[in-house]
């Protein structure tokens, strides 16, 4: 944090900024990413269960929840490749490091991955609406649109490269309709800020899988507060960043894919 604060203040132009972004996005991811390829390697694809070691304790096997938020801010980036920037290395290495993540994110079977990815495409591709040609956005519409009927009409999740899929999609308790098995906890906890305002046990709901409403679990309702707080002032100093003139538009789209990943694996994890 000091580092980069540091690094912002004494080098305010685009190009350090952008490469400080990657190279976080690309040493966050590194460690793990190698970890879990080198696994493929080893066992093959379908092998193993979800949960899966980092390369320097290959006897510690860490849950697929945690392991897999490595790659959240390459997840987020994809949207990036369509934003205009002139240095094509950067958007090379930005669409790499998705495709690595992403070949990852399948082995450890993780949906919260490729929803946060869709939405912060979905979402960066909508506020940059305006500044694409009509070509650009014909385009994108057209290819997302084929991949998405292609997708819905071939995928076969009793396919090897779905295995880690295929028991929970159509699960109800697990299933795409409870979020994963996550919305009894989430109105559960909602409902114990009132009924335990200092806070419960664990094994009242489990993890909430929302940050929030798991600092309520652990420290009550004012802490709750406290860090609601805080984050309403995140958004403010992230609205009046995005409402300045001297911020160029790919640094901006870069913050942008940041708060979205980061906040929206708080929210579901």
């Amino acid at each position: 944090y000091l580092s980069g604060k540091y690094i912002s203040k004494k080098y305010d132009r685009e190009e350090v900024l952008v490469f400080l972004f990657l190279f976080l996005t690309f040493t966050f991811s590194l460690v793990p990413m190698i970890s879990i390829l080198e696994q493929i390697i080893t066992n093959g694809f379908i092998e193993g269960k979800r949960t899966m070691y980092l390369l320097w304790n290959k006897g510690n096997y860490i849950s697929a929840t945690n392991i897999s938020a490595f790659f959240v801010l390459n997840m987020v980036s994809l949207g990036l490749i369509n934003i205009k920037y002139d240095k094509l290395w950067v958007k090379l290495i930005i669409f790499l490091l998705f495709l690595f993540s992403l070949i990852c994110v399948l082995r450890l079977g993780s949906r919260t991955q490729l929803l946060v990815s869709l939405i912060s495409f979905i979402l960066l591709f909508f506020k940059n609406f305006k500044n694409f040609s009509f070509f650009h956005k014909t385009t994108v519409i057209l290819i997302s649109i084929f991949f998405f009927f292609y997708i819905i009409n071939n995928i076969d999740f009793n396919s090897d490269w779905l295995k880690f899929y295929k028991n929970r999609y159509d699960s109800v308790e697990y299933g795409v309709g409870t979020a994963g098995g996550r919305t009894y906890r989430w109105i559960g906890s909602l409902e114990s800020i009132f009924t335990d305002p200092w806070g419960w046990g664990l094994e009242k709901y489990g993890h909430a899988h929302n940050m929030w409403l798991d600092i309520a679990r652990m420290g009550g309702a004012i802490s709750f507060l406290l860090y609601l707080a805080f984050t309403l002032s995140v958004f403010f100093s992230f609205y009046k960043l995005l409402k300045l003139e001297t911020t160029k538009l790919f640094l901006k789209n870069y913050f942008i894919v940041y708060l979205i990943g980061f906040l929206l694996v708080f929210f579901v994890e």
